[in-house]
């Protein structure tokens, strides 16, 4: 069978962020097809939890170690900024597929204020993004959506020829929609984690969970607002923010949860109504969490990011069967609000928030409901689902016509080496 890599530059192991959820989800699909898969990531890790014999694990991957596995492998899938810190696994890919699932240049605008650094690496990002999409055979996009951000993005990196288009005139084999995903078995109850556990949760508490990073382009403080105008007449309604620190070494600590726990301080709701939990939960674990909570929350602010976004953390209520609560403007809200999967609200509307708090409190029946339509929305989110494309094109994958990108690749300054040592690590 054909011989994958699929390379992350997130962590893997018992906890990780999306990228890492992703890449680990792709290949164990792909091992499940009878592919020889090897997963790699960039940084020092763990086998993540029940990664199949399969699936070979290589962790804490040096440039020649991913260039070695590129060469032996037949397809190479890779996502975020991989290629910046190991160009020539790209060089040696013969088949490259780039995960573009993640607007990843967005978030960075999106965080800028907080982080300043950021700022002057947004040119280089784009241009060793530029360098990638320029040298893949296909990209995965999270949706439709996505699919024209990207669409633009390569016509201004002049990648849209006459004879791409020939090739390829609707561009339906260089941009390939494979959203984020759930596994194929619901999660099962177990031990509790949360009710009798944290203060103030109590078997007939209705939790509202905030599950995944408080990052900076997330707006966790409008649904506190909305829950404390209804503290002393609901006492039951609970909301718990998962707010621990990412497992990246040295990733830092976002704005977001300093200022959700000045604003619960201040609102009087911190530690009876608003409850902070700062760990990052287990992979593993997560489904004990989503299991007891009553429904799910996520919001954010209107703005590049939330309209090509694709809210990953979200997928995981429609995998445990709960409610949603969500902002308009992104895709996936799109879909809760045309399936009646939850309540979506305004941007920055506390009173909006607080009614549909309400609803969730007092009508148990509607709940109900929205659940029974959760749990048979989540049969097409399934990963076996979503990344047929992915699937097809592995069984039988294409190279893009013409393509292209300069070697050696241009030089990251953010990148922190001396261009002469990097021209000759890739010429080596």
């Amino acid at each position: 069978m054909t011989r994958i890599l699929v390379a992350t530059d997130g962590v893997l192991g018992p906890r990780m962020t999306g990228p890492a959820i992703r890449a680990t989800e792709l290949a164990r699909v792909l091992a499940d097809d009878g592919h020889t898969v090897v997963l790699a990531g960039t940084l020092p890790g763990t086998p993540p939890p029940d990664l199949p014999a399969a699936v070979a694990l290589q962790t804490g991957c040096r440039p020649g170690t991913l260039a070695r596995l590129a060469a032996e492998a037949d397809i190479v899938v890779v996502g975020g900024f991989v290629a910046a810190h190991h160009p020539r696994m790209v060089a040696q890919a013969r088949h490259l597929v780039l995960d573009l699932y993640d607007p990843m240049l967005l978030e960075v605008l999106a965080s800028a204020e907080s982080a300043p650094m950021r700022r002057w690496r947004l040119h280089e990002q784009r241009r060793w993004l530029g360098w990638q999409m320029a040298r893949a055979d296909t990209c995965l996009v999270a949706s439709d959506r996505q699919r024209d951000y990207w669409t633009g993005r390569a016509c201004a990196l002049g990648l849209l020829t006459p004879e791409r288009h020939v090739a390829d005139p609707g561009l339906d084999r260089f941009f390939l929609e494979v959203p984020f995903g759930i596994p194929e078995v619901p999660p099962v109850s177990e031990e509790p984690v949360l009710r009798g556990r944290l203060p103030g949760v109590d078997p007939d508490s209705v939790v509202a969970l905030w599950y995944g990073g408080l990052w900076d382009w997330f707006d966790p403080l409008t649904p506190l607002r909305g829950a404390a105008a209804l503290a002393q007449d609901h006492p039951r309604l609970k909301l718990v923010y998962l707010a621990g620190k990412p497992p990246q070494t040295g990733s830092p600590r976002h704005r977001r949860l300093e200022e959700l726990r000045a604003e619960a301080t201040r609102l009087g709701t911190l530690g009876n109504q608003v409850i902070l939990v700062e760990d990052w939960v287990p992979y593993a674990d997560r489904g004990r969490w989503l299991l007891e909570a009553d429904a799910g929350i996520s919001a954010h602010r209107l703005n590049l990011e939330t309209r090509f976004s694709y809210r990953t953390r979200l997928l995981d209520f429609l995998w445990a069967g709960r409610p949603i609560l969500t902002t308009v403007g992104d895709g996936f809200a799109d879909q809760v609000a045309r399936e009646e999967l939850g309540w979506v609200m305004p941007e920055a509307d506390p009173a909006a928030w607080a009614r549909a708090f309400e609803g969730l409190v007092r009508d148990a029946s509607a709940r109900q409901s929205m659940a029974g339509r959760v749990t048979a929305a989540a049969t097409r989110h399934r990963w076996s689902v979503v990344s047929q494309p992915l699937r097809t094109y592995v069984a039988k994958p294409w190279q893009a016509a013409h393509k292209r990108g300069a070697w050696p690749p241009p030089v990251p300054r953010w990148a922190g080496w001396p261009a002469k040592g990097l021209i000759k690590v890739v010429s080596d």
